[in-house]
Formats: structure tokens, sequence, C-alpha cells
């Protein structure tokens, strides 16, 4: 049906590929472990555990998480990036922008 209209596929597309930049699970295998800690860190997973924006849940019915999943997806990034960040002796995220403006 979406693929009938092409300003549809272009802002659907587009919506994918921002989500893929912000963290793509394809590619975060091959990510350096600083740059996996970095994007588990940054990448807003609290946010990214509303699902789809608005406007999409009417394809993406199943995107809507329950308190329940949310709070388990939040808990597996915070897990993973601790171990990330013990198992390479990784500097916190705020310690390393703390460095960074300090040059």
């Amino acid at each position: 049906m979406v693929q009938q209209y092409p300003a549809c596929c272009w802002w659907l597309q587009t919506h994918v590929d921002e989500g893929k930049h912000e963290l793509n699970f394809n590619e975060f295998a091959g990510y350096a472990p600083k740059k996996q800690y970095h994007k588990l860190k940054e990448s807003s997973i609290p946010k990214m555990t509303d699902g789809c924006p608005g406007q999409l849940l009417w394809i993406h019915k199943d995107a809507i998480l329950t308190k329940n999943q949310k709070n388990e997806l939040i808990k597996w990034a915070d897990s993973l990036s601790r171990e990330i960040k013990a198992k390479y002796n990784l500097p916190e995220e705020s310690d390393h922008q703390e460095k960074i403006n300090s040059y």
C-alpha cells in the first residue's frame, strides 16, 4: 500500500535510515568496543523503547512495548554497556566528555 505513494516511501525510508544511524544492531558487533559502549550510552535507549513515532504506529502496532518490555530492554542495554566498559577498561562517557572539553 505505502509503495503506491512515493512521498510516503521517502518519509518511511528516512525514518528507517535515521534509526539505523542512531543504533544499527546489524552492524553493532563490527564496531570497536569504544563505539559499542558509546552507542549504548548515547543512543537514547529509553527514548527508543517508546517504539515508533506516533505517526508510524498505525502500521507498526506491534512496536508498542509494555512497561515490562521497556524496562527489560533498558536493563539489557545498561548491563551490556557496563560489561563492555569493564572488559575494555573504558572511561565513563561523562569522563570522556570532560577530557574533550578540557583541551
